[in-house]
């Protein structure tokens, strides 16, 4: 591991981020980066929000053809841009209803709608050993639609037996930010840039 460590840094990497137990109870992970070319700030794109209330919905009842164009539209707009085939993969695995095995990379998908528009999602990603990496979009600020929405992800993940859920989400996004911190997450580390340019991405956990 140290003659791992001492070639990415002789590379050019630096170490960005250091994960608590990632992998298990006495191991962590650090996160190495470099920029290929210079990032600069260009402000980040947050479209106006409602304050639209909503509640968790089982996405099994939603129509497939409206759930697909919606995470489509609610990542690409609210976060990191996602196209129709990445949505569809997304979906298949995200629709079985057996306990996610992150030896085939399954993904889950938590939603919070108004009726059955969906205002919220979040796309789950279980990682060996226990951890589950999290992605969140949304089009209301209402505090306690998010706060929901966060708590009923972590019931979840808790009961399918995982020990650590984090969440990547925009440093600047104070709505979702905010509803993180209130929810006991704690901000572990932050990456530069690495969805999209001048828009840095911090590491919010918290334990099962």
């Amino acid at each position: 591991a140290k003659n791992v460590v001492r070639w990415l840094l002789d590379s050019g990497m630096k170490i960005e981020a250091h994960l608590d137990r990632q992998y298990s109870g006495d191991h962590g992970e650090l996160v190495f980066g470099k920029f290929l070319v210079a990032d600069e700030f260009s402000g980040m794109r947050i479209p106006k929000r409602s304050r639209t209330i909503g509640k968790l919905i089982n996405i099994q009842v939603l129509d497939k053809q409206e759930l697909r164009r919606s995470i489509v539209d609610l990542f690409s707009k609210n976060w990191v841009k996602i196209d129709e085939d990445t949505a569809e993969r997304v979906l298949k695995s995200a629709l079985s209803r057996t306990k996610p095995d992150p030896r085939r990379k399954s993904k889950r998908i938590g939603c919070v709608a108004n009726g059955t528009k969906i205002v919220a999602a979040a796309i789950l990603l279980p990682k060996r050993g226990g951890a589950v990496k999290a992605l969140l979009s949304t089009v209301t600020e209402d505090a306690k639609t998010i706060k929901l929405m966060i708590e009923e992800i972590c019931l979840m993940i808790c009961h399918w037996g995982s020990r650590k859920i984090y969440f990547l989400h925009p440093l600047l996004d104070g709505a979702v930010v905010d509803a993180l911190k209130e929810s006991q997450f704690q901000m572990e580390d932050f990456l530069k840039a690495p969805y999209r340019p001048g828009e840095d991405v911090g590491i919010f956990s918290r334990f099962c």
